[in-house]
């Protein structure tokens, strides 16, 4: 469902939500750092950066780096004591950032020799859900706002040559998991509503959306019943990858950023969530939560039985989650 930006306060009556857009000059300078990115001849997506993962180490998720299938795992950082959580690679896989505890995200960097390994950076307060943005060679987040009303959370975007993020989408309910395309154009996020009837059961209807930088326009990839979530677009950019429960649990699958074109990916036990891409875009990395445990798999992108993937080797035991693949 593709749409004009709207004006603060419009309300969109067939999904019952409201787009709230900041100020005009805002999304100019928004809009321009985007396309300033692609005029300079960016390369995006060459190469690979590597997979990045968490692993639960004596009851704490630590972030790792492989430099690829079957490569030694590398600890991103000790510091800290929280958490780490939905790590995520810049396409030249030169910085990494996570969420570290609640309501922050640490930004990492390769040193210049290979063995240096990775150097704090800076700290994203109020962030979670980190997402690259290969146009402006920064991070996307989500932050959340807790009020008398209830819960909202927008995305937001970092302007070269400022401090403070700016607001890119703010969409009445809840914006999640946001994905930039591999040429900085588009994002895809998951977009969520709860609905509390006054008898019967609370639902959460999650819906994926995509804004066109270019255009400003924002549109539904479908309609549904369905929890969409976590969208991954494909390397070439023409597909993406997503976590639903329309058949009944989570599973992964595919779809064209127009709707066209769903398949099922994913097929047997367990819950399946967190898609990434493989450079080649051949093979899906996914997140496998079965009999109370998190581990890694690979299926074929265009669908079949998911095979285990184990970062440390066949033998290990550790818990792996959430992985991103650049």
């Amino acid at each position: 469902m593709a749409g004009a930006v709207m004006p603060k306060g419009f309300s969109n009556m067939e999904t019952g939500g409201a787009f709230h857009w900041g100020r005009q000059g805002r999304i100019r300078r928004i809009l321009r750092a985007c396309m300033i990115g692609l005029c300079a001849g960016t390369a995006f997506g060459s190469g690979s950066a590597g997979i990045v993962f968490s692993v639960l180490e004596d009851g704490r998720w630590v972030a790792y780096h492989q430099s690829g299938i079957g490569a030694v795992p590398e600890r991103v950082s000790s510091r800290g004591g929280a958490d780490q959580m939905a790590a995520r690679l810049s396409s030249d896989g030169a910085q990494i950032a996570f969420e570290a505890g609640a309501g922050e995200v640490q930004v990492y960097a390769r040193g210049p020799g290979a063995k240096e390994g990775w150097s704090w950076i800076r700290t994203l307060p109020g962030a979670v859900r980190p997402a690259w943005q290969p146009a402006t060679k920064d991070w996307l987040s989500v932050r959340y706002a807790v009020s008398g009303a209830g819960e909202d959370s927008d995305i937001y975007c970092q302007i070269p040559g400022r401090r403070e993020p700016e607001i890119l989408v703010r969409h009445t309910g809840n914006q999640d998991y946001p994905a930039v395309s591999p040429d900085g154009t588009q994002v895809a996020y998951a977009s969520g509503i709860v609905v509390g009837p006054r008898q019967g059961a609370v639902r959460v209807f999650q819906q994926l959306w995509i804004l066109d930088l270019r255009s400003m326009q924002v549109r539904q990839v479908f309609l549904d019943h369905a929890e969409n979530i976590e969208p991954c677009w494909s390397p070439a950019g023409k597909e993406l990858a997503f976590a639903s429960n329309r058949s009944g649990r989570f599973e992964i699958w595919v779809v064209q950023p127009g709707g066209e074109g769903l398949r099922k990916v994913t097929e047997g036990p367990g819950v399946k969530s967190w898609p990434a891409w493989s450079p080649d875009g051949q093979r899906i990395l996914l997140t496998v939560f079965d009999q109370n445990r998190y581990g890694l798999a690979l299926v074929n992108a265009e669908g079949g039985e998911a095979q285990p993937y184990h970062p440390f080797g066949a033998g290990s035991k550790l818990e792996v989650r959430d992985a991103d693949w650049k």
